[in-house]
């Protein structure tokens, strides 16, 4: 449920950020005030129900199915300039809960588009002892001492980057 209107929301942040509003500043204004508002609201509300247990485990997440879509979503937020490859196995499956992996990758993802210069990768890869999915990315990386203060909720290491500080957060609670 969380993606499902996470990514449309985040699409529509995208649009009012475009240019095809420059011609009515007002609109776009209050287009982005309301969409943030829905935003800030779904985000406390997903949040309480994974601190409650209210959401029941979802279907395994199919790679080949979901990657797709959430790279293209990725695309439009963050524009044409990045390179987001996507090395995954075809047909692979991972045995966790759908909508946990879509939270996760997204926010990792995300993060990585934010900060990166020109290239984001995605690898999962299947190995004995399980999965390793690593996200990587051409930017200037999070300097060593700072790197246990990025899973605080609410941190930001910049200001001048658009967020809220909860992304890696809610990827530690996921993992």
């Amino acid at each position: 449920l969380g993606h499902a209107l996470k990514t449309p929301l985040a699409v529509l942040l995208s649009l009012a950020l475009s240019g095809q509003l420059d011609a009515n500043p007002v609109l776009r204004r209050t287009l982005q005030e309301q969409l943030e508002n829905i935003r800030l609201r779904l985000e406390r509300e997903l949040n309480r129900a994974r601190l409650s247990g209210d959401a029941l485990p979802g279907a395994r997440f199919d790679c080949d199915a979901e990657l797709p879509g959430l790279f293209s979503t990725l695309g439009m937020i963050h524009g044409a300039h990045l390179q987001l490859i996507n090395d995954v196995e075809a047909g692979m499956y991972l045995p966790w809960d759908r909508e946990d992996i879509l939270e996760l990758l997204g926010n990792l993802l995300d993060n990585a588009c934010k900060w990166a210069d020109s290239e984001v990768r995605l690898d999962i890869l299947s190995q004995a002892q399980g999965f390793c999915l690593l996200v990587d990315d051409d930017g200037p990386g999070i300097p060593e001492a700072q790197r246990a203060e990025v899973f605080s909720r609410g941190a930001r290491l910049d200001e001048q980057i658009t967020g809220h500080g909860l992304g890696l957060g809610i990827v530690r609670d996921i993992v």
